[in-house]
């Protein structure tokens, strides 16, 4: 349940960047998989429909609608039925018989609750529904056949055995996870980095407007980049495309605030600042509804929460709750997390993208003409903010929906809760998204009230991009006069001055940033209209974050999950 992360701010990125051997020999090792995966022998399992006669209709009818290859079982009979449909008021199945084409005859039948290996360019098991009956039938070939229900006793389908295809693949190099841990770098998209000079070199914080995938979803982004303590002159940051995207950049500010070295100061999604001088861990964590060790979620270790329970419920978002003692005060409370969006999101929303084939590009223009209002409806239908509630006498209010960060770099983040939430002695707290779509390291609170504090805002002094151009005017205002940034290499340099800014206490140091960002895409095919029209529905993003995990990972036992239009 708890993912270590061996280092925070860790940019794969700049690793694979740096050392060209290993980024070598890592998409050398892809292909071969890929290759060999192609064509050499893959796996598959049996898997039971079967739990009642109106479960079985209900299935059939759903893997009929997607396509599936329906094989009927009647006796020594084996035959194909081709165009069915289900009368559900007279209880009939119908269908054009048909003999089996030869990708789905094999030589050897296949083997229930073992693993059967089958070749992938020469047959085609996983697209097979398997229907078994009562009693024994002799269609003749070409004509349209009627099955009562009645006369259906069970049905399976052929799962990928996803786990043996990757241990023969990967066997003595690196398990399932790694590899697609590997796959997501390579092949990862995200939002323009954010670097912060310190000496000599620019290090690693974090992603610009994460998420905001259209010019009509641009809302301000405010990025903690640190503390500063010494006396400086000039902070400089560096803003880089590292990925096959392109990035519009509209405007940036540095927002640098006085206080004592004692206290945190955080920015809300709004722009107001908190202070933090008395933070509370929880006395109690449940996490998918069993208790928690808390000592993991105390303390900013890299070990997080990452959503990913395979227990089931009846819809796949997952949630952990929190319970905090509260004082005697009518204040208002803060909540303080430190997390991040998986690296298994950015992977699943690439899978989603790849359903598009050769029409992706007519869609990511079609999307630019959306409403900010249309967008962040399916984004949270679909449940990949991560969603703050508290408990009240009328059940689970919600609080906050916080938006995307990204996947690579720990946030530090504040949601303050009114105190007409807190209700009595005992302030639970409960955060809930999508399967895997979010990883909490820490999780506190603070009651006490905000602290007075001194705050400079700085537009940048001047910007110089890749091609020793200046480009300041761009980034210093909100106007949609965008940096561009179209092609991996380019960069920006932003010095901001820092004269005005008092020389006394510590300094905490924000960049509020508005931009896009469209990926560039050459997906190949056409387009799987069929799961497209699924994911119109809400709650489906999550049901297909869970459905990938459980192919690739093999998840024993797990119940038959549908996506249904």
């Amino acid at each position: 349940m708890k993912s270590k992360v061996t280092q925070k701010g860790f940019n794969p990125f700049k690793v694979f960047k740096k050392n060209h051997a290993l980024k070598s020999f890592v998409s050398i090792l892809l292909s071969l998989a890929v290759i060999n995966l192609s064509n050499s022998c893959t796996y598959y399992k049996v898997k039971d429909l079967t739990t009642s006669q109106e479960d079985i209709e209900i299935k059939i009818n759903d893997f009929n609608k997607m396509g599936y290859y329906a094989i009927v079982h009647s006796g020594n009979n084996t035959f194909h039925l081709d165009d069915i449909k289900i009368d559900q008021e007279n209880k009939v199945l119908t269908g054009i018989v048909d003999s089996l084409s030869s990708k789905h005859i094999y030589k050897k039948a296949r083997r229930e609750n073992k693993t059967n290996r089958f070749k992938k360019k020469q047959q085609d098991p996983v697209s097979e529904i398997h229907i078994n009956l009562k009693q024994t039938i002799n269609p003749i070939i070409g004509t349209e056949i009627t099955i009562t229900l009645e006369n259906i006793y069970s049905a399976s389908l052929n799962k990928r055995d996803g786990l043996t295809e990757f241990a023969v693949i990967m066997a003595g190099f690196v398990g399932v996870l790694f590899f697609i841990a590997l796959i997501v770098a390579v092949t990862k998209s995200s939002c323009p980095f954010v670097y912060v000079k310190t000496g000599d070199t620019y290090q690693f914080i974090g992603e610009l407007y994460p998420g905001i995938l259209t010019e009509n979803m641009q809302r301000d982004d405010f990025i903690p980049l640190g503390r500063y303590g010494e006396s400086k002159q000039a902070y400089s940051i560096m803003i880089t495309n590292e990925l096959k995207e392109i990035q519009y950049t509209d405007f940036l500010e540095l927002i640098v605030v006085d206080h004592p070295e004692s206290i945190e100061v955080l920015m809300d999604g709004t722009g107001i600042l908190r202070t933090f001088s008395n933070l509370q861990q929880p006395h109690s964590v449940v996490i998918d509804d069993v208790k928690q060790d808390m000592k993991t979620l105390n303390i900013k270790d890299g070990i997080s929460y990452a959503f990913n329970n395979t227990s089931e419920w009846d819809d796949n978002k997952r949630h952990a709750t929190f319970e905090f003692d509260t004082p005697n005060t009518t204040s208002d409370a803060k909540l303080y997390l430190t997390a991040k969006n998986s690296m298994w999101l950015d992977y699943i929303f690439g899978k989603f993208n790849e359903q598009f084939g050769s029409y992706y590009q007519q869609f990511q223009a079609q999307q630019q003409t959306k409403t900010k209002e249309q967008s962040e409806k399916w984004i949270n239908e679909q449940h990949i903010p991560l969603s703050v509630y508290v408990e009240t006498t009328k059940g689970w209010e919600l609080v906050k929906k916080i938006n995307t960060v990204g996947p690579l770099a720990y946030r530090n983040i504040v949601v303050p809760i009114d105190s007409k939430f807190i209700e009595k002695s005992k302030l639970r707290v409960k955060l809930e998204t999508g399967f895997m779509f979010w990883e909490v390291d820490y999780v506190s609170i603070d009651f006490s009230e905000d602290l007075p504090l001194n705050i400079t805002y700085i537009s940048p002094d001047e910007a110089i991009d890749q091609n020793n151009q200046m480009v300041t005017k761009l980034l210093s205002n909100e106007d949609k006069v965008y940096l561009t940034q179209s092609k991996i290499g380019d960069k920006v340099t932003v010095n901001f001055n820092l004269n005005n800014v008092s020389t006394t206490d510590s300094h905490s140091v924000f960049l509020k940033n508005r931009g896009y960002y469209n990926y560039i895409r050459e997906f190949k095919g056409e387009p799987n209209l069929e799961s497209l029209k699924v994911f119109r529905k809400a709650g489906s993003f999550t049901d297909f974050s869970k459905l990938e995990f459980y192919a690739i990972m093999d998840v024993q036992n797990s119940d038959y999950i549908a996506l249904k239009e």
